[in-house]
C-alpha cells in the first residue's frame, strides 16, 4: 500500500480542554494507490473523499466513501481499505478522553445533512492542498476551529446509545497521573494501592471499572499510544521509538501494537501516507 504523487498538510496538534479533544494532525492528499489489511490505530479516524473510489471493509460490512458522507472509525478498529480509482482524501485522526467510551461501535457512515456541506468540505480540502508546505505553527485559529467543528459535528451524529461515559473518581485519577508521569518505569500495583490505602485487588478492580484496564495495562497502552503518535506525527524511526518508549526491540513493539491496536509500525505509517 502507498500513495504516489501524494501531497498534503501535516497539521497541528492542539487540545480542546473543555472536551478533551486532541487533533493529532490534518492531512489532505491526492491518492493514486492506497489500501492495506488490518488498518487499526489507537485513535479515531475522520475520513472524507472528494469523489468515489475508496472502499472500507469491516467484517461483513463495506462502505464506499463519497463526497456526501463522512466515515468515522473508532480507535482499535480492525478494518481493510482499498482504492478503486484515484481520489482526493481528507483525513483527521483525533483522540478523545478516557472517559468518553464507545460501546462496540464500528465504522459509522454519516451523511452530510446540514451540519456541513459538500461545497465547504471541498473548499477546506483545496485550501489544505494548496498550503501543504506550511509549518503547523502557521495553522491559523479560524482553520483550527473549522476542523474541530467538522470532527465534533460528525461525533454529535452518533447514536446516543453509542456512548458509555465512565466517571473517574479522584483516587483513580491520581493513579492515572502517577502512571503517566512514570510510563517507562510504572509503579507496581502494590505501590499504587499503598498510596490509595486500598488492597491491590481493589485497585485493579476500580481501574478496570473506570478506565477499562488494569493499571499496568493502562500504562502499556499509554506507551503504545505515544509510540504510535511518534511514528506517524513526529516521523521518528522505529528504532528511535523503541528506545524512547521502553520496548525491548522492534519485534516487541510490533507484537504489542498488533495485540492491542491491530496494526504494525509499517501498516500505521502506510495508512497515513508517511507524513514526514
Amino acid at each position: 500500500m502507498g500513495a504516489r504523487s501524494a501531497v498534503g498538510q501535516a497539521g497541528p496538534f492542539w487540545d480542546s480542554p473543555r472536551l478533551g479533544l486532541r487533533i493529532l494532525f490534518v492531512r489532505a492528499w491526492r491518492l493514486e494507490r492506497w489500501g492495506h489489511a488490518h488498518m487499526g490505530a489507537p485513535w479515531w479516524r475522520w475520513y472524507w473523499n472528494d469523489t468515489v473510489g475508496m472502499r472500507i471493509r469491516h467484517g461483513e460490512q463495506v462502505w464506499d466513501l463519497s463526497p456526501k458522507h463522512i466515515l468515522l472509525i473508532p480507535p482499535n478498529t480492525d478494518f481493510n481499505g482499498s482504492l478503486e480509482q484515484p481520489c482526493g482524501h481528507l483525513s483527521i485522526p483525533f483522540v478523545l478522553p478516557d472517559e468518553a467510551m464507545t460501546k462496540g461501535l464500528g465504522p459509522q457512515h454519516i451523511a452530510i445533512d446540514g451540519w456541513a456541506s459538500e461545497q465547504r468540505l471541498r473548499q477546506v480540502f483545496g485550501s489544505l492542498l494548496e498550503r501543504h508546505s506550511e509549518h503547523r505553527q502557521q495553522f491559523e485559529w479560524s482553520r483550527r476551529l473549522e476542523i474541530e467543528a467538522l470532527v465534533l459535528g460528525a461525533l454529535s451524529r452518533l447514536p446516543e446509545q453509542s456512548w458509555s461515559q465512565r466517571h473517574v473518581d479522584k483516587r483513580v485519577q491520581s493513579v492515572q497521573d502517577r502512571l503517566r508521569d512514570n510510563l517507562l518505569t510504572p509503579p507496581s500495583n502494590e505501590q499504587l494501592a499503598a498510596d490509595m490505602n486500598v488492597h491491590p485487588a481493589t485497585l485493579v478492580r476500580l481501574c478496570k471499572q473506570q478506565l477499562g484496564y488494569s493499571p499496568q495495562l493502562y500504562a502499556l497502552r499509554m506507551r503504545l499510544q505515544g509510540a504510535c503518535e511518534d511514528l506517524v506525527q513526529e516521523g521518528r524511526s522505529v528504532d528511535e521509538v523503541v528506545g524512547r518508549w521502553g520496548f525491548t526491540d522492534r519485534q516487541h513493539l510490533t507484537r504489542q501494537m498488533k495485540r492491542h491496536f491491530f496494526c504494525t509500525p509499517g501498516s500505521l505509517r502506510r495508512q497515513h501516507g508517511n507524513l514526514r
